[in-house]
């Protein structure tokens, strides 16, 4: 389990990412309450994010527009902090995305001049005939 904010952790199944409130059961040990599912972990950061304010101005400890956007960003830092080593292994994969498309498309050029080169590949022999009007 992950503790995303003050309130809120997080963990994961095989098919999804699992945000909720941790709770300390004598019997079990730590479980989540109030449970939400996300399909990506930057998705749940997020949806961790969009929470922890709703529930803010729901209790009353953020009273006004300031204060809801100092504690936003506050909190966005924090957990941009926490998320930037997953970007950047996104970002590594669609970089590898990238360059074997790029690979993929010279490959296809490559064999396409190939095929023209072949057709239109004039042979010793050929002299070309003469378009009317012309000597």
């Amino acid at each position: 389990m992950i503790q995303l904010t003050k309130d809120l952790a997080m963990t994961a199944d095989e098919h999804c990412y699992i945000v909720g409130k941790p709770r300390q059961r004598a019997d079990k040990g730590t479980v989540l309450d109030k449970l939400t599912y996300y399909p990506t972990a930057a998705q749940a950061v997020s949806g961790a994010l969009s929470r922890t304010m709703r529930q803010g101005v729901a209790d009353g400890s953020i009273t006004t527009l300031l204060e809801f956007v100092q504690e936003q960003e506050r909190l966005r830092d924090e957990l941009e902090k926490l998320l930037a080593p997953l970007e950047d292994v996104g970002k590594a994969g669609e970089r590898r995305k990238q360059l074997a498309k790029m690979r993929d498309s010279a490959s296809e050029t490559g064999r396409a001049r190939r095929r023209q080169d072949r057709v239109a590949a004039p042979t010793g022999n050929y002299i070309p005939k003469p378009l009317d009007g012309e000597k």
